[in-house]
């Protein structure tokens, strides 16, 4: 099977996670813990 890559809204990444996600890191190639994909149902016509 092959991966698929998604954008993140937000993303969890743990203390003990071997690839530890850096202060002024922009993007993280590594697994996170939790992914958060921000949704909206928002209808700008009304």
């Amino acid at each position: 099977m092959q991966p698929c890559r998604k954008d993140t809204d937000f993303g969890v990444v743990c203390n003990t996670n071997p690839q530890p996600l850096l202060l002024l890191d922009a993007s993280y190639y590594s697994l996170f813990e939790l992914c958060i994909k921000a949704l909206s149902d928002l209808d700008r016509s009304r």
